[in-house]
């Protein structure tokens, strides 16, 4: 399946987007009464994009607060680039950011994607 047009409803073939989910800010719709007819749908593709997204956002909060030590370096996202993959503490991150793109990937938005 093809990923909808970026300015298309999530719920009809209306080309004016003026109301953005608030929880996953994936879908738009261009009406209130389009997103609630989508919600039941929706509900499972946007819980999933929140919690996968919240976990990414902690585990890089963790990252950036983490002072340095012999294993990792601290400020990591910008000391380590090119390596960050190689150290053991960055494992956690790099497994909940993959599990929010694969959220992302199941709702089929060009903004998801």
């Amino acid at each position: 399946m093809e990923p909808r047009e970026g300015n298309l409803c999530g719920w009809c073939p209306e080309r004016i987007v003026q109301v953005e989910c608030d929880t996953c800010k994936v879908i738009k719709y261009c009406s209130a009464w389009c997103q609630t007819m989508d919600e039941p749908r929706h509900r499972k593709d946007c819980h999933r994009i929140k919690v996968t997204r919240e976990k990414m956002e902690a585990e890089e909060g963790a990252l950036r607060a983490h002072p340095g030590n012999f294993l990792m370096p601290a400020n990591v996202f910008e000391t380590a680039v090119g390596r960050f993959g190689e150290l053991p503490g960055t494992a956690a991150y790099m497994s909940a950011k993959l599990e929010a793109a694969l959220a992302l990937s199941e709702v089929r938005t060009r903004t998801a994607v």
